[in-house]
């Protein structure tokens, strides 16, 4: 079991302003030994040795402050490693690009390269999927899905995608992720779940709960794939549920990736903390509606169009206009000294970047690698890659990294991969750098 801590300080606005409260806030993170973003939130794993000593600073710190500290406030997550089991949970992409015109239209070139598998914001449908995704699910005949083709409004050539539909749903499912420190009721109640929790109701006045959700076995379809869906304004839970032999087949093909998978817990009986949810109803569609949009798909397919091209000027604009707007998250441009030192390297073509800023936070998903900083995650990434047996190594420098601890390589061809730091496939690739930086952005 992983138990994770996204935790700030919570203090009171009308003692202490905004940049001084983000001020004190790093400090005292800093003083702990751990990192934190700009505001003072904290990524903690709490399998840490040190995590009584942690908490204890925390408490003290709270009390030493009760002035202007109303509290410890923090999410918990908690997680399962990947094990052998008849279902898992598909993690679905977001997608930060404004790609859909319309619940019918997509602009298909703005979605990243090999993103097979899309969350879908409606009420509606759950996810979209490329077209490999659906070509691989119809060769391998499995039941439970079905694919109507998202119109793509856009004028370049790009990978195809398809609206899923589900056969059947999981009924019911349950959770005890509406359980929160606001009462001592809950306090008890999350006593009872383990873990770290008890150590940490002690010491935060408010938590939320992240934990795996639990499904009886009775209550899962024959078919191979499901899904479970609540939405309510005050709990939201979904996931999107595949076969083993669905998870089998998708990963020997490279559709999807091994770090998507997520364990589902199945039962004979509910713990007795966990309350009964019924799952919503989807859309569903036609077989009309599949066969008109198959025929449109094909009719779309015979109209050549031409590919995007993305301009280093392009990107070098649109990454000066992002700095200006929020230059906190930018550094200082690299000296003139290092960039002409780069020069006929595998570095070269990233120095009219480093002029603008070297290293900076692009993204909520991607930081982009100071030089310095490259060198060093480039080294590291070679390491860990020589006790990988049974992988071709993957050659370049890391350049970028990501929110969840995966790496962007750039290679010696100038290509752009997004690396998982689970299992070191290769999940997400991009032409050249500008294509990924745009899509950065």
């Amino acid at each position: 079991m992983e138990e994770n801590l996204t935790w700030i300080i919570d203090r009171d606005w009308n003692i202490c302003k905004d940049e001084e409260a983000y001020s004190r806030n790093r400090d005292f993170v800093h003083s702990l030994g751990l990192k934190c973003d700009y505001v003072g939130w904290c990524d903690y794993n709490l399998g840490d040795s040190n995590l009584d000593n942690i908490l204890a600073k925390m408490k003290q710190y709270k009390e030493n402050n009760s002035v202007e500290v109303q509290g410890l406030r923090g999410i918990y997550r908690r997680a399962f490693s990947l094990g052998e089991s008849d279902w898992y949970i598909l993690d679905l992409k977001w997608i930060n690009a404004s790609y859909q015109e319309s619940d019918k239209e997509i602009v298909a070139y703005k979605i990243p390269k090999n993103c097979n598998y899309i969350y879908e914001y409606d009420d509606y449908t759950m996810a979209t999927v490329s077209n490999e995704f659906r070509k691989a699910c119809i060769e391998e005949q499995f039941s439970g899905i079905k694919f109507e083709w998202f119109r793509d409004v856009g004028k370049y050539k790009s990978e195809q995608y398809f609206k899923v539909y589900f056969s059947d749903k999981t009924p019911y499912f349950y959770s005890c992720n509406n359980l929160s420190i606001n009462s001592v009721n809950d306090r008890a109640s999350l006593n009872k779940l383990g873990g770290s929790l008890p150590k940490l109701s002690s010491v935060f006045y408010k938590l939320e709960i992240n934990i795996p959700i639990v499904i009886k076995r009775t209550d899962l379809p024959s078919t191979d794939f499901s899904y479970y869906k609540y939405h309510k304004p005050d709990y939201v839970e979904e996931g999107f549920l595949i076969r083993k032999r669905v998870a089998e087949a998708l990963l020997q093909k490279r559709i999807i990736s091994k770090s998507d998978l997520k364990m589902i817990s199945l039962v004979t009986e509910v713990p007795e903390e966990y309350q009964e949810y019924a799952s919503e109803e989807l859309l569903k569609v036609s077989e009309e509606e599949i066969h008109n949009s198959q025929t449109c798909y094909e009719e779309f397919m015979k109209t050549p169009r031409s590919d995007r091209k993305i301009s280093e000027k392009e990107v070098l604009k649109a990454l000066r206009k992002q700095k200006k707007e929020e230059k906190e998250y930018f550094n200082k441009p690299l000296s003139r000294r290092y960039c002409e030192d780069l020069i006929g390297t595998i570095y070269e073509i990233m120095i009219p970047y480093y002029k603008i800023s070297d290293g900076a936070a692009i993204s909520n998903e991607y930081t982009l690698l100071a030089y310095k900083e490259s060198v060093m995650q480039t080294k590291e990434f070679v390491e860990l890659m020589k006790y990988e047996e049974g992988l071709e190594p993957i050659q370049g420098i890391a350049i970028a990294k990501c929110a969840d601890g995966d790496v962007v390589i750039l290679n010696e061809e100038k290509q752009v991969f997004r690396v998982s730091h689970e299992d070191w496939q290769i999940i997400e690739s991009w032409d050249n750098v500008e294509t990924f930086l745009f899509q950065a952005f």
